[in-house]
């Protein structure tokens, strides 16, 4: 629990770059980079518990699909979490900034609809069910006010926030 509370008050306040060596070579065309002749060395930047992307998340407008360019970002997040398994419960936040003429019905059922898709996704490419939770928040937490210019694209995203954590150096029994 103290670790977990230091490591949430470190990333609350700085941008974390963290930088992982994986071994096999089986994994060397994931985006990583070369490290020696059988290791893949990959970074991922945290800021206030979030998992940032290098691509965004795209769907087809108005619907759940998601858009082929949306692979990079989600193989992205499938990486990390292979090579962090001490984060046990990721949570895929969905947000959806509405139209006039769309409700907030359609708002919050969209953002869930979406992040379902993204836990599916990751699910179909061998990630634990478990250690993800789809959450949709519609328009309720905008980033930039309504009136802001391009507010809608950037309030309408997906944010992936580690929720539950475990020591690194914890070893489960086995047996």
């Amino acid at each position: 629990m103290e670790f977990r509370r230091k490591l949430l008050s470190f990333t609350a306040a700085f941008t974390v770059v963290f930088g992982v060596i994986i071994s096999g070579a089986a994994q060397t065309g994931n985006g990583g980079n070369r490290v020696g002749n059988d290791e893949v060395k990959r970074s991922y930047t945290i800021e206030n518990n979030e998992l940032k992307l290098p691509a965004p998340v795209a769907f087809v407008a108005g619907s759940d699909e998601l858009k082929p360019e949306s692979d990079k970002a989600v193989e992205h997040v499938k990486n990390f979490l292979n090579d962090k398994p001490y984060i046990t419960l990721l949570r895929i936040e969905g947000h959806y900034d509405t139209d006039s003429d769309e409700g907030d019905a359609v708002s919050q059922a969209l953002s869930e609809k979406r992040a379902l898709a993204v836990v599916r996704k990751l699910v179909s490419q061998g990630i634990l069910c478990e250690r993800l939770l789809a959450v949709g928040f519609g328009a309720t937490k905008p980033v930039v006010a309504p009136e802001a210019p391009d507010a809608k694209a950037k309030n309408t995203r997906l944010a992936f926030v580690m929720a539950t954590m475990r020591n690194p150096r914890h070893r489960r029994a086995s047996g």
